[in-house]
């Protein structure tokens, strides 16, 4: 749920191709959205300032809390700055950037 500013969601299928993009903005139409239980998906602020509000059930596991997709670069790697611009422009059909 977007609270301040705004946000792009992407899901994708296995092969990183995106299945849905959904815009979620503070004072827009999709203030949020539901993701579905083991659904790849993506997120990237599109404002200065956006803040989202995320509800997962529990208990919280920080061991596990993370699964990465294989055709996305892991935390902190140098390819992650790629990524993020790639998903503010991302539509359906689109492939992930080669790593």
């Amino acid at each position: 749920m977007a609270l301040m500013g705004a946000a792009v969601v992407l899901t994708f299928d296995d092969a990183g191709v995106v299945r849905e993009r959904v815009v979620i903005a503070a004072n827009g139409a999709n203030r949020g959205i539901e993701i579905p239980a083991g659904a790849w998906h993506a997120l990237a602020a599109l404002t200065v300032g956006t803040v989202l509000f995320e509800v997962k059930p529990g208990p919280y596991s920080p061991l596990t809390d993370k699964d990465f997709a294989p055709w996305a670069p892991p935390e902190n790697e140098a390819s992650c700055s790629q990524f993020e611009r790639w998903y503010r422009n991302a539509q359906p059909g689109d492939r992930p950037p080669a790593m």
